[in-house]
């Protein structure tokens, strides 16, 4: 299992190396049996969208749409409403739902993981390291991959509520005020939260 969603009509779905799966009125159905799943998300359309080892999809309730093919490991819709697929390809950007095709960036990239900061910056875990994207212009901190994202698994970007952001990809690194600090503490790291008493976890 890779990824477990709840959708806003209370389906749950469930990413698969062997599929996708949907658990409604307890009863499971089977979908894109024909690769792995690796991520899930739904747009504030209500349109869901899975990427996998073939390619990425769009489900609008009915029928299943190949957006394009290629192994996609994220999905995110920034505040504007444009969508980022993250894939070994580089990052494809869908700005509006009518587009035919998927404008690419970064193409050298493996992204593995995005995620829009309160103030707008756009960050991107990939194999080359982290990238932002301040709406202007790219910039890579160099920092170190880790192993977490050769190996295909989760990389995460979670903001605090200070403003510190924080990146696990094998590795664990924060960054606030333009200053990076490493926090592995000598562990591989795949998850990070804070709690109501502002502590990290």
């Amino acid at each position: 299992v890779r990824q477990i969603y709840q959708a806003k009509n209370q389906l749950i779905w469930v990413a698969t190396d062997a599929g996708l799966y949907q658990l409604g009125e307890q009863k499971w159905q089977r979908f894109l049996t024909d690769q792995s799943v690796a991520t899930i998300k739904q747009d504030v359309d209500g349109q869901l969208w899975v990427g996998g080892s073939l390619g990425l999809y769009r489900f609008d309730g009915s029928s299943w749409q190949q957006k394009t093919k290629g192994n996609i490991n994220c999905i995110y819709q920034l505040s504007d409403g444009t969508m980022l697929i993250g894939s070994d390809a580089g990052l494809w950007i869908e700005s509006s739902i009518e587009q035919q095709e998927l404008i690419v960036s970064q193409p050298q990239a493996h992204i593995k993981g995005i995620f829009q900061a309160t103030n707008d910056v756009i960050w991107f875990r990939s194999d080359l390291g982290i990238f932002s994207y301040d709406g202007h212009s790219w910039t890579k901190h160099g920092r170190s991959a880790g192993n977490y994202g050769r190996l295909g698994l989760k990389a995460e970007i979670y903001e605090a509520a200070d403003g510190t952001m924080w990146f696990t990809d094998g590795l664990l690194y924060s960054y606030k005020d333009g200053t990076w600090k490493s926090d592995s503490r000598g562990a591989w790291s795949v998850g990070v939260t804070t709690t109501s008493d502002g502590r990290v976890w």
